[in-house]
């Protein structure tokens, strides 16, 4: 193989490899941000998210007060997200008008990144 054969063989494996990391990246998700509308109700588990009980609520967030995503659950017919707070309170969304904003990729490399579908 001559060095013209090598150049172009080296040219595609960093082409291949960069195009590896890219997509990675991608793949890992991004930092998501979740902003209420209106005051949210946080609750503790899963099991309580359908349930108006007040003695569930761990927390309420505030309207325009972002909180951290921390998780993104698919469940059948609806999507959950585990927030904290900033006073450390973890939780699921149970009900609340609300907005989700994703951090630019820039933004996400240091933070918790979150894959939601």
């Amino acid at each position: 193989m001559g060095t013209l054969g090598v150049h172009i063989m080296l040219k595609w494996i960093i082409i291949v490899v960069l195009s590896f990391a890219v997509a990675a990246f991608i793949f890992l998700g991004r930092e998501m941000v979740l902003v209420p509308e209106e005051s949210v109700r946080v609750v503790d588990n899963l099991e309580s998210l359908n349930i108006a009980d007040p003695a569930k609520t761990i927390a309420w967030l505030e309207p325009n007060q972002p909180v951290k995503i921390v998780e993104c659950l698919n469940l059948i017919d609806d999507q959950v997200y585990r927030v904290k707070t900033p006073s450390g309170i973890e939780g699921y969304v149970a009900d609340g008008r609300f907005a989700i904003q994703r951090k630019s990729f820039w933004e996400s490399i240091s933070g918790k990144r979150v894959i939601c579908h």
